[in-house]
């Protein structure tokens, strides 16, 4: 029997639409969440991490003078509480979101319950892939679905790490310095948000080491196991010491989508070398 999103969902956080970015920023930031739904009366509003790289740091405005409710959207989709975890996979490989809304019937329209995340889909229990037909995903090399990186100079700033994020639509870099790797992720950004952090600051000092990765080769099984245990979202893919690559828990949503609908991994290919990164 199919597992249904209500299962695997969280719930949301509210914050009202008088609220500014740089609150908004301090919330995600305290709670570890990608996004806040935005009361605006009638209904609501959605407000991502990504709404805040490109729509603010990306832009270089300042937070503190943004209303939330300036840069939140609409949530252009939704999913039901009874469906099932299959077609929430299918929606975000369709819409390229990471986030849904979960809706229930009520007798004056829908009503938000809760949320659903890649994450959550990435993270459902292993029981569940187990028992039902897109088991086999988790089989699947991590090279089959994983992308390219983005490198950017560790000198850079985080304005245009922010800009190079945004203009790419792509949710990390990678940079190095003096001998230590790291990532800067748009969760790192939101919480520099929060911190007040200036966006000249330069990516070599803010980056995060990169203390995860999985090895080319291994699983999506694998990987999902290191989302789980650390609570992340991306890991750099390694092959013979270096970074070939990087899988996030979007990439599994849609490789479990693929596999239900008896299709190859869209967008992927088999592995060909490559100098890697270092």
């Amino acid at each position: 029997m199919a597992t249904t999103v209500e299962k695997i969902m969280h719930a949301p956080t509210l914050l009202k639409k008088e609220a500014s970015v740089c609150r908004a920023a301090e919330v995600m930031a305290e709670k570890n969440i990608g996004s806040i739904l935005i009361n605006v009366g009638e209904g609501y509003m959605i407000l991502t991490e990504r709404d805040i790289l490109t729509k603010v740091v990306a832009q270089n405005k300042k937070p503190w003078g943004i209303k939330v409710s300036e840069i939140a959207a609409d949530p252009v989709y939704m999913v039901y509480n009874t469906a099932t975890i299959e077609s929430a996979a299918d929606t975000f490989e369709k819409h390229h979101i990471r986030r849904l809304p979960v809706v229930e019937k009520g007798k004056k329209g829908n009503i938000i319950v809760g949320i659903i995340t890649t994450r959550d889909v990435a993270e459902a229990p292993f029981n569940y892939f187990h028992k039902s037909k897109i088991g086999g995903v988790r089989d699947v090399k991590v090279e089959k679905i994983m992308r390219e990186i983005t490198i950017v100079e560790s000198g850079a700033t985080i304005l245009d790490a922010a800009k190079i994020m945004a203009e790419k639509d792509i949710g990390s870099v990678l940079s190095k310095k003096d001998g230590f790797h790291g990532i800067l992720t748009e969760r790192d950004i939101v919480r520099m948000v929060a911190k007040n952090t200036s966006p000249e600051k330069s990516v070599g000092d803010v980056m995060s080491e990169l203390t995860h990765t999985v090895s080319f080769g291994k699983t999506i099984k694998d990987a999902i196991e290191i989302f789980e245990k650390f609570h992340i979202r991306r890991l750099p893919v390694m092959k013979d010491e270096k970074v070939v690559g990087i899988i996030t828990t979007r990439d599994v949503a849609n490789a479990i989508s693929a596999v239900t609908k008896g299709e190859y991994f869209k967008g992927m290919s088999d592995y060909t070398g490559g100098s890697g990164w270092w």
